[in-house]
């Protein structure tokens, strides 16, 4: 039987993961929570993140 299903603990990151692979879905996640900025966007690369990025071209970084 699967785990369920929750978010990242990266606030700006939508990857849904399961229990098994703790509370983020990255490394990149784990330590971009741990700064003391928040990101509008997630860079994990994973694709429901990805779509994020695709989907709102204007908070992209120009540089």
């Amino acid at each position: 039987m699967p785990e369920a299903s929750y978010h990242c603990g990266h606030p700006g990151c939508r990857c849904m993961i399961d229990k098994s692979q703790g509370e983020f879905c990255s490394d990149y996640c784990r330590q971009a929570a741990e700064l003391p900025t928040t990101e509008a966007q997630c860079g994990c690369g994973h694709p429901a993140c990805q779509a994020q990025v695709h989907a709102a071209p204007e908070l992209q970084s120009d540089g």
